[in-house]
C-alpha cells in the first residue's frame, strides 16, 4: 500500500530552523540535512510500521549523520509527520506536540 506524507506545519519548522543553523556552520551542510531528512522519511514511507513505538501510536526513526529524530503517526494511508527533533532537546518536547 502506498503511503502519502503529511508534515505538519512544526516539522516544516523544524527543518527549516535546523536547515538555517547547519547553513551558518558550513557551506551545503544544510542541503545535506535536508536530502537526509527527504531520505528518512521517504525510508519511512515504504514501511512505517517498521520503527518503534515511542507514544501510544507514535513512531520514531533517527536521521543518519545528524542528532535528529522523526517522530510521525502512520493513519490509514497517511504518515503524519509531528516532528523533527533535535535529540540535545528534553525528549517530553515532541510528545507535547501531539498531546494537544
Amino acid at each position: 500500500m502506498p503511503y502519502k506524507e503529511v508534515i505538519k506545519e512544526e516539522a516544516r519548522a523544524d527543518i527549516a530552523e535546523a536547515m538555517s543553523y547547519y547553513a551558518s556552520k558550513s557551506s551545503g551542510l544544510d542541503t545535506r540535512f535536508f536530502n537526509e531528512v527527504a531520505a528518512t522519511i521517504k525510508h519511512i514511507l515504504r514501511n512505517p510500521f517498521a520503527f518503534k513505538k515511542v507514544y501510544k501510536n507514535f513512531r520514531q526513526t533517527s536521521v543518519r549523520k545528524f542528532p535528529y529524530v522523526i517522530f510521525y503517526e502512520p493513519e490509514g494511508n497517511n504518515v503524519i509527520i509531528y516532528s523533527v527533533f533535535n535529540t540535545w532537546q528534553h525528549p517530553a518536547k515532541k510528545i507535547s506536540r501531539v498531546k494537544k
